[in-house]
């Protein structure tokens, strides 16, 4: 189960979901996001760190 806490982090073109955030895991220059498609060849739980474009800055919806 997904804590209540985590914020889940979705495509903006079709808002599938991508992953969920850890409050801890977003910072000013990249975030951590970790895998919960089921079908992505990888392995659930898998984490991606995305870089924030030069220029941009994170902000919470």
């Amino acid at each position: 189960m997904i804590p209540a806490t985590w914020i889940p982090y979705r495509r903006a073109e079709d808002d599938e979901l991508l992953g969920y955030l850890r409050p801890v895991e977003a910072g000013p220059e990249r975030l951590r996001v970790r895998n919960v498609d089921y079908g992505y060849e990888g392995n659930i739980g898998d984490i991606f760190v995305l870089d924030v474009p030069p220029g941009d800055v994170l902000r919470r919806r």
